[in-house]
């Protein structure tokens, strides 16, 4: 099973078309703040508790990001960035 989630809807139809245009596995698409976002089994857990948290092989994020990649595309940018930019984000980063 393969879970997509996006914050925005609009991006969300755009990999739904995608996944369309091609073979794929089983996909659960969702959108939604990614802070929380969360999976749980049905049953098996103690009454009303909504199950068990699923777990997952592996995650991959696609998480805001601190600009500091764009400088190795765009070096002329260097002279913009600054380290509190840089981290700004992070914080977000680590709730995803």
């Amino acid at each position: 099973l393969l879970v997509s989630n996006d914050l925005e809807r609009v991006r969300q139809e755009r990999t739904l078309r995608r996944a369309q245009c091609g073979p794929c596995v089983p996909l659960l698409a969702t959108y939604g703040d990614a802070t929380a976002f969360e999976m749980r089994t049905l049953g098996e857990g103690a009454a009303g508790d909504g199950g068990r948290p699923l777990l997952f092989d592996r995650v991959l994020c696609d998480v805001p990001c601190g600009g500091d990649g764009t400088l190795r595309k765009s070096p002329a940018k260097l002279s913009r960035w600054s380290v509190a930019a840089g981290l700004g984000a992070h914080a977000l980063q680590l709730a995803i």
